[in-house]
């Protein structure tokens, strides 16, 4: 089954964080010595940002759903529109506020899993290369789904 669509979506970008070890419970001692137990948390996943763009980007995603799930690999090309501040330091690059580029394409990843794809796993590229840039708030996202030849796709 080949699957190559183009999504946009509107709404403000958001990462979703790294996890980071918190101690969880009460405190146990073993040969005198004190520890915890530990539980992942994404702190930044607790953003109040994260989960109107996740569902942001389902809801645009819905409209273009392949009909069954791909279970192949996958390549998904992100660009990602930010509105300019008002007095940026260089009005070309976008950088700050925004969040790392790496963190945002995890966020739709995440979100499009399930959707789209099974797993978002199955995305063995990113192309042509993800960007950030000045504009309408959002989003466009592409996918497309790659032939297995072999060894190579």
């Amino acid at each position: 089954m080949s699957y190559h669509e183009t999504i946009r979506v509107h709404g403000q970008p958001a990462p979703k964080g790294s996890f980071k070890p918190q101690p969880r419970g009460k405190p146990m001692v073993h040969d005198g010595v004190r520890y915890y137990q530990l539980r992942h948390v994404g702190l930044a996943d607790m953003s109040k940002h994260l989960k109107p763009w996740v569902k942001a980007v389902k809801q645009a995603a819905a409209g273009h759903l392949p009909g069954v799930l791909i279970d192949g690999p996958v390549e998904v090309g992100v660009t990602f529109y930010f509105e300019a501040p008002k007095s940026p330091k260089d009005p070309r690059w976008p950088v700050g506020r925004e969040g790392d580029l790496d963190k945002l394409l995890r966020a739709v990843g995440d979100a499009l899993q399930g959707l789209v794809y099974k797993d978002d796993k199955q995305i063995v590229r990113w192309f042509p290369a993800p960007a950030k840039r000045f504009g309408e708030p959002g989003a466009v996202i592409e996918i497309r789904s790659l032939e297995i030849q072999g060894e190579l796709f």
